[in-house]
């Protein structure tokens, strides 16, 4: 192997940054290169990005860094269901298992006993109990411990604006089930790194956006028209998204504004599956009988 090669390969394992350009192929782009550099900088933080702009994608590839430098590192990522865990945890298997990881970590081997879907570990010298990187949702059941506990988007619709009593939910299942997670005992303290788009002006983001308004919050909205991520998203391509999902949806998703109650409207999308397509049998020849309540 030629000195530059070996030179990149040691430079991969020392920054995530030029890990995360090797195994994707392509240099980061200027906001994600922020994103690692605010994460290395910050063990408690929150990172609200606009949708569509890479968190997922830049959180993965940091996860799979921090397991070929510590084998041993147990990470608990948090998200907001079951199938989204799921797919995370074969995003970060993808990864390990590549011929460019195996190229900057030729050391990190899967354990093929425990390589799951929503969970998996590596081999280690010693015995370790907890999944080396285990995904769960955010109402999920929480076990075991944390060095590194991660929150990728734990609100949407339902839990956010649909149902509001949720939003509360959320709040108490990330400060009592999850928090408690992370592991204080050993040398290294743990992290707690949060990224998101803004759903509710109450929801769990304001809170972190509150918590972390002096130190750990890095937001990068886009500002008319101008997207953070200028190499990919263009003026021209969030013009048409606006047109299409509205000024509403646009605020919230692109310029991290988030909604509030009052300014919430009904969407018949949000009960069409409700509909009848065709009416039943029972109910042509019977009726039903409807109560509501407006006030």
């Amino acid at each position: 192997m030629k000195q530059d090669d070996l030179t990149l390969l040691e430079g991969c394992r020392q920054s995530p940054n030029l890990f995360a350009s090797f195994v994707m192929g392509f240099e980061q782009g200027d906001i994600h290169k922020q994103m690692q550099r605010f994460l290395t900088n910050n063990n408690n933080c929150y990172i609200e990005y606009p949708r569509g702009h890479g968190k997922t994608a830049q959180m993965c590839l940091r996860v799979a860094w921090e397991v070929g430098r510590d084998p041993t590192v147990r990470i608990k990522y948090v998200q907001q269901s079951d199938v989204e865990a799921k797919k995370t945890t074969g995003l970060i298997k993808s990864i390990i298992e590549g011929d460019a990881f195996k190229a900057v970590f030729p050391e990190i081997e899967p354990d093929m006993d425990n390589w799951c879907k929503a969970d998996f570990k590596v081999k280690q010298k010693t015995w370790q109990r907890d999944a080396t990187v285990e995904a769960k949702p955010i109402f999920g059941r929480a076990g075991g411990r944390a060095d590194i506990l991660i929150a990728d988007d734990v609100c949407d619709l339902r839990n956010a604006i649909q149902q509001a009593a949720l939003r509360e939910q959320v709040k108490e299942f990330w400060n009592t089930n999850w928090l408690p997670m992370r592991d204080f005992a050993k040398d290294l303290k743990p992290r707690t790194w949060k990224v998101g788009t803004c759903y509710h002006a109450d929801d769990i983001t304001s809170d972190w956006r509150r918590l972390h308004e002096e130190k750990g919050l890095l937001r990068l909205p886009v500002v008319d028209f101008v997207s953070p991520w200028t190499e990919v998203v263009k003026e021209e391509e969030l013009r048409d998204i606006r047109k299409e999902i509205g000024p509403f949806a646009f605020a919230r998703s692109y310029e991290l504004k988030p909604v509030t109650s009052e300014l919430i409207i009904f969407d018949a999308e949000w009960i069409r599956d409700s509909l009848y397509s065709s009416i039943p049998e029972w109910e042509r020849d019977n009726g039903i009988m409807v109560a509501a309540l407006d006030f």
